[in-house]
């Protein structure tokens, strides 16, 4: 007889590349910060990508990262990159292998190789600019489950309506 040890799975759950923090809406955290007529900064927004109670270090380099992005009047390119992380005493593995492919991932920046006229023909600059996909992505998620759940309530309104209606019609 064979010691069968099964095989763990590749990964576990949701890759954190891929997913948001979001607490519960009625909990402490959230008390308050729903209402819409608080308006939210950068900083709330990167608080539900890179959770600085997780991620404490990749949520500040995110958080400094995006703020460069949404002040650039331009793209922002590799040189920038470069001052940046020299600047602010980042490492660039932590932006490059966690905060920009993730950020690019959401939908919250625009990753793209451009030919830049410094660079050889065969070679692309790489350019970062801010991005709506996430707040589309979102906004079609809620638009959706918005249509979902009046639909269903529209039914069960008439649904009620012709029972009612029912009822009155077998009345002698």
């Amino acid at each position: 007889m064979k010691n069968y040890t099964p095989v763990p799975p590749d990964r576990h759950g949701i890759p954190g590349r891929e997913s948001l923090w979001m607490p519960a809406i009625d909990s402490t955290v959230m008390k308050g910060e729903l209402d819409e007529r608080i308006r939210w900064n950068l900083e709330h927004i990167m608080r539900h990508v890179f959770h600085p109670r997780i991620q404490e270090k990749t949520y500040r380099t995110a958080l400094r990262f995006m703020e460069m992005v949404i002040t650039s009047d331009e793209a922002v390119t590799k040189e920038d990159i470069k001052e940046f992380t020299g600047r602010e005493g980042i490492a660039k593995s932590t932006l490059y292998n966690n905060v920009i492919p993730k950020l690019a991932d959401l939908g919250l920046i625009e990753r793209k190789r451009e030919i830049s006229g410094a660079m050889k023909k065969k070679q692309r600059a790489l350019v970062i600019r801010e991005s709506l996909r996430f707040t589309n992505y979102l906004g079609k998620i809620a638009s959706e489950w918005e249509d979902i759940v009046k639909t269903k309530r529209l039914k069960v309104r008439k649904t009620r309506a012709e029972e009612a209606k029912n009822d009155e019609s077998y009345v002698d």
